[in-house]
């Protein structure tokens, strides 16, 4: 039987393809990657008319830039518009 989007494990998401400067142990690293990818993913679903999918993306990026920032030691993490 073929797995499917939604029957894969965090352990197979995690075996998939990485860019050469992610590294799992760094969470501001990881961080940087989760923003970048749900970016796109916004705009995937924006175009297709999932406006709620992408309004939700859209939070976990400034949620994913949040941590960056934090991790950088320049701000306090709070998303404030």
């Amino acid at each position: 039987m073929n797995k499917t989007a939604g029957d894969r494990t965090s352990g197979d998401v995690m075996s998939g393809p990485q860019p050469p400067e992610l590294q799992m142990d760094d969470p501001a690293s990881v961080a940087a990657y989760i923003a970048v990818l749900s970016e796109e993913l916004s705009r995937l679903a924006r175009g297709s008319g999932l406006v709620t999918l992408s309004y939700i993306l859209d939070m976990a990026r400034l949620e994913a830039r949040a941590v960056v920032t934090v991790k950088a030691g320049g701000g306090d993490g709070a998303t404030t518009p």
